[in-house]
């Protein structure tokens, strides 16, 4: 049987199986990972995403994410539950069955096992027919098949709504996804040749072994394999999308039936904060664009919320003065701001990083994010009309500011805001000066200037 590359949907199941993690759990892509015994480990792509959702990652089908997650799971359960499937794992789980790296599955097996997301976490071995009658008895034998829970219904459906964003990426965004306008799911895959391989076989560096896709509607799962039993009969080339071809010929014939996958009770949608290491609740301030509905099963609902676009403390300790007609205001910065708390970030995303170095330069990176939507912290300065309205006049990344031309009291307001940002500007803080206009100078006295007589010729 050919391997499978990448199964990290089935990876990706486990955890939410047994440890109900959300969707928007992150791991970070980073370079410099091993196995446990030294032995390097890379993307297929040579890539790194950084910050990324276990949505995205099972999306883009990352090693490095498939492989920190397998680490962190118990390996007993673990292979419970991939057996359950159908799926026939080596006795040892080692870390490289993170990534496909064992005996393999055939597209029967792949084909049956994600068929369990589509019937809602219900596993039926595959059998190819239902009864046989025997023509010169008349006897009649009936096939009974077995079908078994082996997943909470959350498990089924959070995979099949992560799969289906999977589809379109893995089937080149479109080119051989549209099926009928049918909604499905589905996960591409691809086994590598190593680079000894490749090298004794005198192979291109674009060459690959096995390309695989696995898809299921409400009715039908469709296995696909593309490949060669032997590297003397050939090989893949990568980009190449002869399995997407296929897998949509094939599904063009079979799936039929538009109805979309129903949402079980047990799985509620929130809308959250895009960008926090801890999924949270957004803000009262958080625009539009950085918050995105998202799957969590029910109980597990984020409840903080997150201070990124939180509304800014006011200042304190505002004072003013006045100077030959010049008010002069100075007042106590306010604490740094979470969105750019090195330490706090720090804290937050640490869990995600093996490399220390790696977790400081994400944490520069998102201060340097923040930053660009944010800007630069600083103060508003108003003067009040006498109307009670405001008149802005001006900003300032100091903590003191001089005002001239207003005379008399004059109630001053110095609100905390960003630069660039201005939806979570913080409550004014205010102050009465009572500036006297300055004395007028008198012009000096000056003699009149006497012409000099002209010289007498």
């Amino acid at each position: 049987a050919a391997s499978v590359k990448n199964p990290i949907d089935m990876i990706a199941s486990a955890p939410i199986e047994h440890y109900k993690q959300t969707l928007e759990t992150v791991i970070a892509d980073e370079k410099n990972v091993t196995y446990s015994d030294g032995t390097s480990i890379n993307n297929w792509d040579g890539k790194y995403k950084n910050f990324i959702p276990i949505s995205e990652s099972l999306k883009l089908s990352r090693n490095i994410p498939a492989l920190k997650t397998f680490k962190l799971l118990d390996k007993a359960q673990l292979k419970e539950f991939v057996t359950s499937l159908g799926l026939s794992p080596e006795e040892y789980l080692h870390e490289a069955h993170s990534i496909g790296g064992y005996n393999g599955e055939s597209p029967l097996s792949m084909a049956a096992a994600y068929a369990a997301f589509a019937n809602g976490g219900y596993y039926t071995e595959p059998y190819s027919f239902t009864k046989l009658v025997y023509v010169n008895s008349g006897e009649t034998y009936i096939n009974s098949t077995k079908t078994e829970q082996v997943m909470h219904d959350y498990t089924a459906y959070m995979i099949t709504y992560m799969l289906q964003k999977a589809a379109s990426y893995g089937l080149d965004t479109g080119k051989y996804y549209n099926v009928n306008g049918v909604k499905y799911a589905a996960k591409t895959g691809t086994t590598n040749f190593d680079a000894p391989t490749k090298k004794a076989n005198n192979l291109p560096a674009k060459a690959v072994k096995d390309y695989w896709v696995v898809g299921y509607n409400t009715e039908y799962s469709i296995g696909i394999w593309y490949g060669y039993d032997s590297i003397k009969d050939g090989h893949n080339t990568l980009g190449s999308l002869q399995h997407a071809r296929i897998f949509q010929a094939v599904a063009k014939g079979v799936f039929t039936n538009k109805d979309n996958f129903t949402k079980p009770s047990s799985v509620v949608k929130v809308k959250i904060e895009e960008g926090n290491a801890t999924v949270m609740l957004p803000s009262k301030s958080t625009p539009k664009s950085y918050i995105k509905t998202e799957l969590f099963i029910k109980g597990t609902e984020p409840k903080i919320t997150s201070t990124r676009f939180a509304k800014l403390d006011s200042i304190t300790k505002l004072q003013g003065y006045s100077d030959l007609g010049t008010i002069h205001l100075t007042w106590a910065p306010i604490d740094t701001p979470d969105a750019f708390n090195t330490e706090l970030l720090t804290e937050q995303n640490k869990s995600a990083y093996e490399s220390t170095n790696r977790l400081n330069l994400y944490v520069k990176s998102l201060i340097k994010e923040n930053q660009s939507v944010l800007g630069n912290i600083g103060y508003n300065v108003y003067v009040q009309n006498a109307d009670g309205t405001e008149t802005l006049i001006g900003w300032t990344s100091n903590t003191s500011y001089d005002l001239t031309g207003y005379y008399g009291d004059v109630t001053i307001i110095v609100r905390t805001c960003y630069s660039k940002f201005k939806d979570n500007i913080a409550d004014k803080v205010s102050i009465i000066v009572n500036n006297q206009a300055p004395e007028p100078v008198a012009p000096p006295i000056t003699e009149p200037t006497v012409p000099e007589e002209p010289p007498t010729v």
